[in-house]
């Protein structure tokens, strides 16, 4: 049973290694913008001529732009302007698409805007929700993974604390330094100027 604990132990940490990797990394690239040539992204405009017949609200359009044009990524909630047209946006890691309904709903206009490097990080970064595409949901998966498998380390790692407190000098400072950060970090975030 030990055993098996602490490979369940060592597999959640290992998965966990890997995300904060990801996470190190794109976040790098978010901060340090400076050190990441940043050019100008490529935007390809269209305009479409529309002809829809169903139901006429923004969720609706959106839904039917996306399946027309096919166009890949994540819905983004429709705004609908002063002037009666919809604004319907797209979000994927490394490009973005910006759908502009006509007043009279007789045309669209889609901007495609294709990032470089820096762009699909920053992406990559702020990820969050599925219902994408598989890629997306994919790497939504991924989030989800790395965040079950820090419950599973902290619960593991407790149980082989546990099982070795008596026999192991270090298992009380590694047991409170792990809850010290944690606790510093908190309150740091809640009280940092």
């Amino acid at each position: 049973m030990k055993n098996a604990i602490q490979k369940i132990h060592l597999c959640s940490a290992l998965v966990i290694t890997s995300y904060l990797v990801m996470y190190f990394f794109s976040g790098f690239v978010l901060v340090h913008e400076d050190l990441f040539p940043n050019k100008d992204p490529e935007k390809t405009v269209v305009t479409e001529k529309l002809s829809y017949d169903g139901v006429d609200t923004p969720e609706a359009w959106s839904a039917y732009i996306q399946d027309k044009f096919n166009i890949h990524g994540k819905r983004q909630p429709v705004r609908e302007l002063k002037d009666g047209s919809l604004r319907i946006n797209f979000f994927h890691p490394g490009y973005g698409t910006e759908a502009l309904v006509a007043p009279d709903r007789q045309s669209v206009q889609i901007t495609t805007t294709a990032g470089h490097f820096r762009y699909l990080m920053v992406g990559f970064h702020r990820t969050h929700v599925y219902g994408a595409g598989p890629l997306y949901d994919f790497w939504c998966f991924l989030y989800d993974l790395a965040s079950a498998s820090c419950i599973v380390f902290a619960l593991t790692g407790i149980l082989i604390w546990y099982t070795a407190r008596q026999r192991d000098p270090w298992g009380w400072p590694c047991l409170l330094s792990g809850f010290g950060l944690t606790l510093m970090m908190c309150l740091y975030f809640m009280y940092m100027p």
